[in-house]
Order: structure tokens, then sequence, then C-alpha cells
């Protein structure tokens, strides 16, 4: 049959259908994107982005190199040219610069970074203001007259700085930016921002500072300075001293500017290892010829080797933005082996003992054993330690497998470890078999180590430290103050006591001998009745065993054993499953992560309470910076 044709009536009503149908769709894009683009600027115009501000513009008049560049480089600036936002839907928030690093991870880093801009043309500074709350900490040092930073990030985050300066200028700028009630201005009060009229030095005492040549200006130099005004004896004093005498064992930021000071005391913190803070913001000042060049380079080398990486600069380099890379990171222990560092064979377990205990206080070491399974805990024990210098020290770490020896040199090579070979499952629980067989080869270890005349202060990983122990316990006599005890221990108990064995200060005296062979002798007795695999419940009890031992020997007068006040040891279950005691007993010295079985558990309950200290990231491991409590 013979197809129709369609008629030239009909193909011409299609092709101006399909006309129309074009200018409308085009008509509607047209429309669509003058509205977007509209929008975009309503937005950005009332987001105050095109305001010129000192304190929290987006774009800063385009004088320096680097803020052109800033502006011409899309990258930068998240989107293609001139106007970048239009075409991505990116906002920069008020104070945020879009700089690369912004809220991106640089350098090794193991968090975010959020550079932000505080402060007026002259005193304003940038800094990482990823993790400000109301509880950071910041300490200023070098005020001069201008704290529109310190104004600037009180407001926005309702924290608390700490400000030094020993120019008389400075003390009356303060007076008057910060009243001691809000006035007209709506500043902060002093009670968010501390002021003390010192200057920052290597050592406490009086300094000769010189007054600037320009009775206007406010800067002052340390020492008698040639060719500027006259001099003047000022206060300073050390950053442990302000921080000890604020109650802070570490500080967020510390924001130099101090006129050539900077060098002797980071020089000194560098030659220390000294570093309380996370953030280092300085004002070098190279420029002076009283400060060789090279000098300046070795600061900031000696800043590199101590992981410090520079976050921001400008000014030529004068005014720089420092946050510190992670701890030692390494790989978690199942993935140790890939890592290339040389691990030194393990020296003798007494030879490192006695070297030890012959340069401490009273000849006492620290003790922690583990077997690969409590490698983590030890590790975030570690980095609890980090507040409290010298505590590392003096502690000596005995691995019983060869994973956990090498864990622990890899995250540190300078930790005191040994290896004392027992073989052990690395996932153990309370009442196993397993478990007590661990307990009785600490418990022979430790006898040998009292018999080989070491005093020893035995602790365990599982314990958070808010406070460092150790003078206490050595200095403390309890009921008996003529004499040292032999044994310095808590209670696992307020109402009686019961020992806790893993917080015990043995010295080795021959009252302790006796009664730590005794034990050894009784616990392999006990564990001879049973077999790999049993539940021993609590037959295997040590702790129970030397509480029965020692309370009868004190009955007999033969040992002087001492409980240290419940108020400041307190065990897991009084504290983290208690909220009364919890509020009563605010800042013991010590928290046992104990009464709950298995590393998993402990783990959780650690992190619950913020007494986690190991940051996890990458297959790695870091340590978080722990805070007052």
């Amino acid at each position: 049959m013979e197809e129709s044709r369609p008629s030239k009536r009909s193909k011409r009503g299609k092709r101006n259908k399909r006309k129309r149908k074009k200018e409308e769709s085009w008509l509607w894009t047209k429309t669509c994107t003058c509205l977007f683009l509209c929008l975009s600027l309503l937005l950005l115009f009332f987001s105050g982005s095109f305001k010129s501000s000192s304190n929290d513009s987006l774009f800063y008049s385009c004088k320096t190199p680097a803020k052109k560049a800033l502006r011409k480089d899309p990258r930068r600036q998240g989107g293609i040219g001139p106007f970048p936002y239009f075409f991505t839907g990116k906002i920069v928030p008020k104070g945020k610069i879009p700089y690369h690093t912004a809220k991106k991870k640089l350098n090794g880093l193991s968090h975010k970074i959020s550079l932000e801009s505080h402060g007026s043309e002259y005193g304003g500074w940038m800094c990482d203001a990823s993790a400000f709350t109301s509880d950071t900490i910041i300490y200023d040092v070098g005020l001069g007259e201008d704290t529109s930073w310190d104004e600037g990030i009180i407001k926005k985050y309702d924290l608390q700085v700490w400000g030094y300066d020993p120019t008389p200028k400075a003390k009356a700028h303060v007076d008057a930016r910060f009243p001691t009630r809000s006035g007209i201005l709506r500043l902060p009060t002093r009670a968010k921002f501390h002021y003390v009229p010192e200057g920052l030095s290597t050592s406490k005492g009086v300094k000769t500072f010189t007054k600037p040549k320009n009775p206007n200006h406010v800067s002052m130099r340390a020492g008698n300075v040639k060719g500027l005004g006259a001099t003047i004896d000022v206060n300073v004093n050390t950053l442990e001293n302000w921080m000890k005498s604020n109650g802070h064992t570490r500080i967020d930021v510390l924001k130099l500017d101090i006129e050539g000071s900077e060098y002797d005391v980071l020089e000194d913190f560098i030659q220390r290892d000294y570093f309380p803070f996370d953030q280092l913001l300085v004002e070098w000042h190279f420029r002076w010829d009283s400060i060789p060049t090279a000098r300046h380079k070795n600061v900031l080398k000696g800043l590199k080797s101590k992981r410090w990486v520079e976050v921001h600069s400008k000014n030529n380099g004068q005014e720089t933005v420092f946050l510190r890379k992670p701890v030692s990171p390494t790989n978690k222990e199942e993935d140790l082996a890939h890592i290339e560092i040389n691990i030194p064979p393990s020296q003798p377990l007494m030879t490192v003992a006695k070297d030890m205990a012959k340069r401490l206080p009273q000849n006492v070491v620290v003790i922690q054993v583990l077997n690969a399974g409590y490698v983590e805990m030890t590790l975030s024990w570690i980095c609890n330690m980090q507040q409290f210098p010298g505590v590392i020290d003096r502690t000596l770490f005995i691995a019983t497998d060869q994973t956990a020896y090498e864990s622990l040199l890899r995250f540190d090579d300078s930790l005191h470890v040994v290896l004392y070979p027992h073989a052990t499952p690395i996932n153990m629980h309370y009442g196993e078999f397993e478990y007590y067989n661990l307990m009785l080869f600490r418990t022979k270890m430790i006898t040998k180590l009292l018999k080989n005349g070491i005093s020893l202060f035995l602790t365990e990983s599982d314990a958070v430290w808010l406070k460092d122990p150790i003078d206490y316990v050595l200095d403390y006599k309890g009921d008996q103050p003529n004499s040292l005890p032999d044994m310095v221990t808590m209670s696992d108990k307020k109402d009686h006591h019961i020992l806790q064995g893993g917080f015990q200060l043995l010295r080795s005296t021959k009252p302790t001998i006796k009664i730590w062979t005794t034990l050894s002798q009784k616990f392999q007795s006990i564990m001879k009745r049973f077999r790999p695999g049993q539940h021993l419940d609590e037959k295997g009890n040590e702790q129970l065993m030397l509480t029965g031992l020692t309370s009868k020997a004190k009955k007999k007068g033969s040992l002087n054993i001492q409980y240290t006040p419940f108020k400041h040891f307190l065990p897991g279950h009084w504290w983290y499953d208690n909220k009364k005691l919890a509020q009563k007993y605010k800042t013991p010295y010590i928290i046992l992560n104990n009464w709950i079985s298995g590393n998993k558990n402990k783990k959780a309950r650690a992190k619950k309470f913020g007494h986690w200290f190991l940051f996890e990231s990458d297959d790695r491991y870091y340590c978080l910076i722990p805070r007052n409590e």
C-alpha cells in the first residue's frame, strides 16, 4: 500500500512549533541566569563581603604581592575569574581569608586548619581558629598599644587571654581598653582579659630595657641600646612561672611580639624541647643589625626540627604563624612491619633498671608491663604524660613480646623499653587463666627486681593522670611520719582497704621482699591447679592475696604499708560510674580505668570522659594534647 505523505501545511506547523519551543527555552535560560546573578550579588552585598574592614573583610586592599596573588589565583579563591563565588556557589564567611590552607590538611598536620584574621591593620594577626572554644587559653606577650586582636577573638569566641607587657604605655592602654566594668564601648571585661606587667625571659628577675627614641612610640628593647631613649628596669619572668601561677599545664596559643627577645626565648625552648602550646605566632625582628641572619635561620631550623610547620606569614616573613605536627606518628601494631626503622636489640632488664635507678630520686623506677594487646592503651598513657615533664624519662616499659617492644620504639625511640619475653595472647579478660598467668609473670619479675635492690613504682596504662603523683607518693608517710613506708598503695574500696595491684610504690626493703617472695610462691601454687582456657574468677586474684599478706604483716608490725587518701586516688567504678563522687572529687591525682573488663570497653569509657589521648588517622597514631580537667 502506498504511504501517505504529510502536507506542506503540517510541515510548516511543526517547524513553527519547534521554533516557539526554542525561543521559550532560551528566554527561560536567560531569565534563570539573570535571577541567579542578582541573587548572588544580593547575598554578597548583604553578607558584607564587599565591605572593606580592617578586621573581617573578604578581600583586603591589594597592596602587597601576596594579596594581589590571592585576588588573581582562582585556585585559592575557589572559583574562576574575577567573580569566583558566582559560579561555584561558595561564599566565604566574614573574617575567613580564602587561602588554600583554609579548612584543609597541610604539611602533615593531623587536623584541618581554618585561618582567620582579627584585629586592626597595625595590630591584626592571622591564626588557626579551627579548635577555638570558650575554653581556649591564649598568652599574648608584647601588647604595645594595640589589643585589637585580643578584643576580636574574645568577642567572637568568648575565650580568655592573658596579656603580658612591662611597658608603662601598654599598662595605660590596657586600663583604658579593658575597664573593670563594661563601658559604652562594650569591650570585654577583665574577667576575659588578664594583664600582667611583666616581660618574657629565660629566667625570673629584673632586666634593663631601653625606651624608644621617639617618645610617641611604645616598644622597648632589652638591654642598654645606644642611640635610643632612656633606660628603665622592668620585671621579667618565664613562661613556666606564668603558667604555674595561672594553674595551666598547657595553653592553646602563644603570641610573641617582644622586640628581638624572641630569639633568646625560642632558642631556650628548642634546646629544652619545651613547647607547652599548640600554636605559635611570632613577629620576627631579623631586620635589626643586632640580629645576625644566621641566628634567625638557625632558630627557624630548630623549630622545624621540633615539628613546627609554618602555615602563614606576611610582611616578608616578619610575622609568622606556626602549628606543630603530631608527636612521632607510627602505624598500628598490626601494620608496623613495613616501617623501615632500625630497632636496636633489647638491653637486659636488670642492667637498664639499675642504671635508671642510680639517677632517679630515692632510686625509684616507674615501671609498666605490656604485651601487644596493651600497646594502644600504653601509647594513650604516654600521650597523657606529655603534660607532666620528667615522668616518661623515669619510666621503664617492660614488653613481653617483640611486637610491643618495637611498637613503643617506633612511636618514640627515646623511650626506655626492654624486652622480657613471656608468651601471652593479645586479647585477655579478667578472670581468665591467661590473664592471671601474665599477672604471675609480673609478680615474679617484680620480686626479682626487688631482690636486686631496685625500688619501683608499679603503674598501669589504664590509669588517667590528672596531676603528677610521683613526688606526693614518694614523700607520703601516712600514720607513721617518722619513717618512709616499705609500700605505698591505693585502695580499690572506699570503706575498707583492698590493695590496688596496678598502683604500688615498692621500696627494696627486707619486709617488702619477704611479702613479695611469699606472694610469688602462693600465686604459683594456685596457678598449678588450673589449665589454659579455664576461668578462675577470683581464685587467681593476686590483689586479694597481697591484701591479706600485707594486712597480717602490718598487724604484727613487720611491714609499714600506707594507703593514699581515697579522694586523691580513685578507682574507676567510683569515679566513672558515680556522678556524685565525680562532682565531689573533681581533681584527684589519678583515676583508674578499672572495674571494667576488656581493652575495648576501657577505651570506650576513656573516650566518653575525654580521657583517651591517642588519635588515629590514616592507620597512624598521634598524640592528642591533654587539657586541664
